[in-house]
């Protein structure tokens, strides 16, 4: 097992990086790795779940979706953000953390916390991952760089 040193200070992480810039290899090349643990990657939207875990499978990366009732582990792990608060999503993350599986989470798509006026209350949701005490690491293409800092001080936990 692996110990992973977590600095409150060095997350969140926002990454911008251009569509098509490589955005998805951030948490689909550790996945090929040994002994690389679970990613969890919190993705917006239905279609974009399915599209990550064939192209992940694809590639031969042990990946999932997780639904209700889960608890195996998979090394990445895609989950909507509608699905993090109930249904135990929360306490099988922590399940992971604490049998030290868990190494970080991303959120795709973050500029949607701020875009996209029914997603704001949906970050109460992701700013309770924070709790995992994990390197979370926030990408997209489109969050301009004057709000950078305003999400970051959003996901305060």
């Amino acid at each position: 097992m692996q110990s992973i040193l977590y600095d409150d200070q060095a997350t969140p992480l926002i990454i911008v990086l251009p569509t098509r810039g490589g955005k998805s290899l951030l948490f689909m090349a550790p996945a090929c790795l040994e002994n690389v643990g679970v990613t969890i990657v919190i993705v917006p939207f239905r279609a974009l779940i399915n599209k990550l875990v064939n192209i992940a499978k694809e590639a031969s990366i042990n990946s999932i979706e997780w639904h209700p009732g889960l608890t195996d582990p998979a090394t990445l792990v895609f989950i909507s953000v509608d699905k993090i608060i109930g249904g135990g999503f929360l306490s099988y993350a922590e399940l992971l953390k604490d049998k030290g599986l868990l190494r970080r989470v991303f959120v795709d798509e973050c500029h949607l916390t701020f875009t996209v006026s029914d997603w704001r209350p949906k970050l109460v949701a992701i700013r309770s991952i924070r709790g995992l005490r994990v390197p979370l690491i926030m990408l997209t293409a489109t969050l301009p760089p004057m709000l950078a800092f305003e999400l970051e001080v959003s996901m305060a936990y």
